[in-house]
């Protein structure tokens, strides 16, 4: 029988390039070639983006860069052996919580460099749609209805930009079909995967042609994650040399290569 992962060891970032995310640490089973890592919440149980079926020697390291915000979650993994057997579900890890106040982040789920902060002006509104067909018989007074499952929302959000850098930013975000916007709890609405409509870019002082500030109206619903997996840490090996002349120094100042993953600058985390 497959042996299970440990229990993940997690740290939360609140205020952090790029954005708000938890780092986890799983250590494998004896016998574990590859892990699935899964994160739990109020809404269910997924995988981690990045933590699917990854390959182990030893502990690994895997960033949740789509955490829901203000809400406790926790983490557990799944090993598998070289014949692909799955074991049992491992210890779950502590439960850990990230807060973020004011404005809702807003990425492309597959690049957690995007992600942005919008400054949301009105996002009030939503609607749940039903597919339905009614057939009406001819001997019938009554008709007869085939229903569809209530759906997932429709909303539309309304957000402003005052300089010319961050209507850019915007604008380059929204040529992305699917976008993860994560609002603090304030705003009464969940993380979610957004499908970007049609997006209406408006100034906010139409005959002042120099005015940078905007207002933008976008059309969203609701859709399913993304599939492509992308695993992607904080920091690159350009960080590595900024910080280390060579690499016996490198090797003096930290005691594994997790430690460097997690920060590799002289006394970061270990």
């Amino acid at each position: 029988m497959t042996t299970p992962p440990a229990a993940p060891t997690c740290i939360p970032y609140e205020d952090a390039d790029p954005c708000p995310r938890v780092e986890i640490t799983v250590t494998p089973g004896a016998d574990n070639a590859t892990i699935t890592l899964y994160r739990q919440d109020s809404s269910g149980t997924v995988p981690v983006r990045g933590g699917w079926r990854i390959e182990v020697s030893g502990p690994a390291l895997v960033v949740d860069y789509e955490v829901p915000f203000g809400q406790p979650v926790e983490y557990f993994a799944v090993g598998y052996d070289t014949d692909g057997n799955a074991s049992t579900p491992g210890p779950t890890s502590e439960p850990v919580t990230v807060d973020s106040d004011g404005c809702p982040w807003v990425q492309d789920p597959t690049d957690p460099e995007s992600a942005q902060r919008w400054q949301v002006v009105d996002w009030e509104g939503m609607a749940y749609g039903r597919s339905a067909a009614v057939l009406r018989p001819m001997l019938s007074a009554t008709a007869i209805a085939v229903i569809g499952v209530r759906q997932e929302p429709e909303s539309e959000m309304v957000a402003r930009t005052v300089t010319d850098s961050a209507a850019a930013a915007l604008r380059a975000l929204c040529a992305v079909p699917v976008l993860l916007i994560r609002p603090d709890p304030s705003w009464g609405w969940p993380a979610r995967y957004w499908l970007v409509g049609d997006v209406e870019e408006t100034r906010q002082a139409p005959k002042t042609g120099d005015d940078p500030r905007r207002v933008w109206t976008l059309p969203l619903t609701a859709v399913d994650a993304p599939s492509p997996s992308l695993l992607t840490f904080p920091y690159v090996w350009a960080d590595v040399v900024a910080y280390w002349d060579t690499w016996a120094d490198l090797i003096a100042g930290k005691a594994t290569w997790l430690d460097v993953m997690r920060d590799p600058a002289p006394g970061g985390a270990a």
